[in-house]
């Protein structure tokens, strides 16, 4: 039941060694040569790039000493698509790490989309033709455009701070 749960699930002994995979962590992390490995081993091959794997050897020291850790790597398919993966490592009492894959590129590509409209906006602020600011509660600046603060004859970083 658990095995066919949908989650990308994996058990491993402290050193790594597979105990356990679910169908979606064997479909996430497919075998890469060596048919005979599995689980953690498949996951070491597939975040190749220095960043991904140093992440993935963080986690897995942290967990190892008993520490739970939760990090991101960025892997490549076969078809050069970019997934995401938010990895959670847990270890428990008996030696055992528990190891969950949540594919997060959908909220990777929202925060990116949002990030790229938000600097459209600012861009699009300061370069106004008109003068536009913003005042907290106690009436002291948050924000000027460069065209206010040219009114003033000041700098709009100083009407800011």
């Amino acid at each position: 039941m658990f095995r066919n749960s949908g989650e990308a699930w994996l058990v491993t002994d402290a050193l790594g060694g597979l105990l356990f995979a679910t169908d979606a962590w064997e479909a996430a992390f497919p075998s890469k040569g060596d048919a005979g490995k599995s689980g953690l081993y498949n996951l070491r091959m597939h975040a190749s790039d220095s960043i991904a794997a140093s992440e993935v050897e963080r986690l897995s020291l942290g967990s190892s000493s008993g520490v739970g850790l939760t990090g991101e790597i960025c892997i490549s398919t076969d078809n050069q698509q970019k997934i995401w993966w938010q990895l959670t490592a847990t270890p428990d009492q008996a030696g055992r790490v528990l190891w969950r894959a949540v594919d997060v590129t959908l909220d990777r590509e929202r925060a990116s989309w949002f990030q790229l409209e938000a600097e459209k906006l600012r861009s699009f602020l300061e370069d106004l033709p008109v003068g536009f600011f913003m005042l907290n509660r106690s009436g002291m600046f948050v924000y000027a455009n460069s065209t206010f603060a040219r009114w003033l004859e000041r700098d709009s970083g100083d009407l800011s701070s």
